[in-house]
């Protein structure tokens, strides 16, 4: 297995690296929101659920991102694509709501926070840059499988080679 370099690591190191950041992004965000959770819960406030459902999402989403970037982590530590693919799926999906969010944010005239916009536009960056990385080595690993099974590929056939 030879690996590519990205920039200056190779590919394997470059997805440990996206693996182990995103774990602590998500452990980060877990802790948060489940602090605000806590805050929300806390007798003096009225009970008006509306203001508990968004922090509960994100506390939701960030348990499944983690979830996802062990998976990830496992999958490169122990060379298996199926555990790579299923990250790749998630962040998929969660380019599409960092699109979605962006769009909201610019154009749909809700608050413009600069604070959040940058992140939101650093976190599409650091996403498309993780998802570019995990691809190189996925196909460094499993060549096999990013090949057409109906093309050959190798040596020219010679025409003496060809029977009518």
């Amino acid at each position: 297995m030879k690996e590519r370099f990205i920039c200056c690591c190779r590919s394997g190191w470059g997805t440990v690296i996206i693996a182990i950041s995103e774990i602590i992004i998500f452990l980060y965000l877990v802790t948060v929101t489940s602090r605000q959770l806590n805050e929300l819960s806390s007798p003096v406030l009225p009970n008006d659920t509306s203001i508990v459902i968004e922090p509960a999402i994100k506390l939701v989403v960030s348990s499944i991102g983690l979830i996802f970037a062990l998976l990830l982590l496992d999958g490169v530590l122990r060379h298996i694509p199926g555990l790579m693919q299923a990250w790749i799926v998630w962040a998929v999906v969660v380019l599409f709501f960092i699109v979605f969010k962006l769009n909201l944010l610019m154009f749909h005239n809700q608050e413009m926070d600069f604070l959040e916009s940058f992140l939101y536009i650093f976190l599409l960056a650091f996403q498309l840059a993780g998802l570019f990385i995990v691809l190189v080595y996925l196909m460094d690993i499993a060549p096999d499988q990013f090949q057409d099974k109906y093309t050959t590929t190798g040596g020219f056939i010679e025409t003496s080679q060809l029977t009518h």
